[in-house]
Parts: structure tokens; C-alpha cells; sequence
């Protein structure tokens, strides 16, 4: 019998790379605990690779603690960021 995905509520807080609205956690390993500071998460709108900081806000993740499973799960998320703007003159940048 497989056991159900289990999600818990964090925090609300922005990703850093595409801004969405995240307020959930969910698991992947067989530990069932919600996450905490210094836990990492990856944004399932983008793929960013994030942490928990102390104040369970999302914040991009320092590179000694992304470890290759985290890389890997963020490849199957990842989605690049295209921004566009026009300036005063009308022409797009």
C-alpha cells in the first residue's frame, strides 16, 4: 500500500525568483515533519532551490547546502524567467 503525499501549511512567503504566493510544504522523504528553519524547499512554480530561513520565510538556498537530490527535483520545476518592458520610447527591451 502506498501512503498518501502529506503537505503542510508554512508561512505565507514569495518566491524570490518568480514571486509566487507559497503556502505549503510538501514531503519527500519518509519522515513526516513540517519543515523548519534551514530546511531546503523548491518552488513547484519555477524550480528555484529555496531554504526556510529563521523567520520560515522562503530565501534562495546557499550553494554548500543544495544537495544533488534538490538539484535534480529542481529540473523537473525549472521554468525560466523571460521579462519584458517597455520604455518611454515605445521599444521593447
Amino acid at each position: 500500500m502506498t501512503e498518501e503525499p502529506v503537505d503542510h501549511e508554512v508561512p505565507p512567503s514569495q518566491c524570490p525568483r518568480c514571486f509566487a504566493y507559497l503556502d505549503r510544504a510538501g514531503e519527500t522523504d519518509s519522515k513526516v515533519r513540517a519543515p523548519g528553519p534551514g530546511d531546503i524547499s523548491i518552488c513547484l512554480h519555477c524550480g528555484a532551490i529555496l531554504m526556510f530561513d529563521d523567520d520560515m520565510k522562503l530565501v534562495y538556498a546557499p550553494d554548500e547546502k543544495i544537495t544533488i537530490e534538490a538539484y535534480a527535483l529542481s529540473l523537473l520545476y525549472y521554468k525560466p524567467i523571460v521579462r519584458v518592458w517597455v520604455d518611454g520610447d515605445g521599444k521593447v527591451h
